[in-house]
């Protein structure tokens, strides 16, 4: 037989359309294939985003790296950031994260943690040990936040992304209280099976370059802390590949 071949057709998809049944072909076709259509396929999901000030909105930026991924994948955010907080540090403007997890909606599908290099207040002397319970330590706040987390929602997709460096704590220092913090999180993660995105040694961020530093932290009046829009889109894929390794879809699955 000879195939027949579309061009140009204009068909309405709902936004929360998943597939496209084609009369007289015994398959169903992938929308986000046809006529280059791309499906956002997060639409329905809900992520918590637990965060400090690059979590939160504030004039920093004009779009943040959860706002980049929502746009494009249809997830519906529900931002907890709140700026100056941290794992064991309360924030001018709000709780701890261990106190903001008892808050997160129960019906959540993916939880990510992001930060927060305010706790550096406490990496010297209050750092912890990866074991540590209750909240006189780093170590004990993150893993109650974990137990938190776990009492609302106990198969939660759950992910901890470490924070990306700031002016003061470049990477290459490897013996800075920045780097015990990270390595601190990831043994955590390590001992309970939680996926972990260190941001830290892996963002593309580089404050302490003056020219990337204009580039992309031109709202944070040289602080060297703050990304702006350039920089959150640099750290939005990362993010968005690690959600999408939280949530387990494929376009295999979607297919």
């Amino acid at each position: 037989s000879t195939a027949t071949i579309y061009t140009d057709e204009i068909v309405d998809v709902p936004s929360n359309a998943k597939y496209m049944a084609v009369s007289g072909i015994s398959m169903q076709v992938l929308a986000s294939y046809i006529s280059g259509y791309r499906l956002k396929k997060w639409t329905g999901l809900k992520w918590v985003c637990i965060g400090d000030s690059l979590t939160e909105h504030n004039s920093r930026t004009t779009t943040n790296y959860h706002d980049y991924i929502a746009k494009e994948m249809g997830i519906t955010v529900v931002n907890m950031g709140k700026s100056g907080s941290g794992y064991k540090r309360v924030g001018g403007s709000g709780d701890n994260f261990y106190q903001r997890a008892l808050t997160i909606p129960t019906d959540a599908d993916v939880v990510t943690i992001f930060g927060s290099g305010n706790d550096s207040i406490y990496m010297s002397n209050d750092l912890g040990t990866a074991t540590d319970t209750g909240t006189d330590t780093i170590g004990g706040c993150v893993n109650t936040c974990i137990d938190n987390i776990y009492s609302r929602i106990p198969a939660v997709q759950l992910g901890i992304v470490a924070p990306t460096p700031w002016d003061s704590s470049n990477p290459a220092d490897t013996t800075s209280g920045w780097s015990n913090y990270v390595e601190l999180l990831r043994q955590i993660c390590r001992n309970r099976s939680i996926p972990f995105l260190d941001l830290f040694h892996e963002s593309n961020l580089r404050p302490w370059d003056s020219s990337f530093l204009q580039y992309a932290y031109s709202k944070d009046g040289g602080s060297g802390v703050h990304p702006d829009e350039t920089g959150h889109k640099l750290i939005a894929g990362r993010f968005r590949t690690f959600v999408d390794s939280l949530l387990g879809i494929t376009d295999k699955e979607e297919s």
